[in-house]
Formats: C-alpha cells, structure tokens, sequence
C-alpha cells in the first residue's frame, strides 16, 4: 500500500468521508475526478476496499448518527 493510500485509508476511517479522505491524500486531485478516483482506488486495492466495507457497516450500526458521506 502506497503513503497516499495509508492516507486515504487513515482518514477515511477517521471521518467516514471517502471523497475528503481522498482530497486530504491525493490533494492535487481535480474536484471534477475525485469520485471516480475513490471508486478506482477501492476496485484496485482490495484491502482498502474491506476496510471501507467495514467501516460502513459499523457506521450503519452506530445508534443516533447522522451518516455524511
């Protein structure tokens, strides 16, 4: 896993928001293609892809949160 990758993934499990976990790893990113790149990212990378499932899930578990994402 590259340090931009460890970035997203850190983040993401940190604020539960895929495109500003990808903003804050990949900050050269253009606005207009960050979706597709976090959808490639979690396609590519299967591990990443796991974590995110897992990090999903428990934010679909958790009582009286509101979900951003």
């Amino acid at each position: 896993m590259t340090k931009s990758q460890k970035t997203f993934l850190r983040e993401y499990l940190r604020t539960g928001d895929k495109m500003a976990a990808y903003r804050e790893a990949y900050p050269k990113a253009k606005e207009s293609s960050i979706k597709s790149a976090v959808n490639r990212l979690m396609r590519d990378n299967p591990a990443i892809a796991q974590a995110v499932h897992d990090k999903d899930q428990e934010l679909d578990k958790a009582p009286g949160q509101i979900r951003v994402a």
